[in-house]
């Protein structure tokens, strides 16, 4: 059971941030810069992020069943804090899926303001979301074996 949760945490938290990472990083500055508009920019990488939302609700319920699967016997700190981090990241993705990004593209060229008030929201949940997986890595990564 251990090594299954260490195969679905691992590989979900590593598709799921490096996915996040690869689309704030690379996507975004070439989609941005090469796109004939910010609007037409914007179309195209909110679609990336509508596509992308799915797979990290698929991530965040399998980074979630393998972190508890991992979990030692009795669970530590360590274990429900890496757990309540997972499951917030995962409130975050269902948040901007389920409301915020709906809600963005409302307002896309009729409230111009309450769309750049969203699209500052959306970036700060994105940030959060990727830092707090980055430091859930690295503590995992950095936890000793238990045998």
């Amino acid at each position: 059971m251990t090594r299954l949760g260490a195969l679905l945490f691992w590989v979900s938290m590593t598709l799921w941030i490096g996915g996040l990472a690869a689309l704030a990083l690379v996507a975004a500055p070439v989609i941005f810069k090469t796109a004939p508009s910010r609007e037409v920019g914007g179309e195209i990488f909110g679609r990336i992020l509508w596509v992308f939302n799915k797979i990290e609700l698929a991530c965040a319920a399998a980074a979630l069943a393998g972190a508890f699967m991992m979990m030692g016997r009795p669970a530590g700190r360590l274990d429900w804090a890496k757990v309540a981090v997972i499951g917030t990241m995962g409130l975050n993705v269902l948040m901007i899926t389920l409301w915020l990004l709906p809600t963005m593209n409302s307002c896309r060229g009729v409230e111009p303001v309450r769309f750049e008030q969203l699209h500052h929201l959306s970036t700060k949940l994105y940030s959060a979301t990727l830092l707090a997986g980055l430091a859930v890595i690295t503590l995992a990564a950095l936890r000793k074996p238990t045998s």
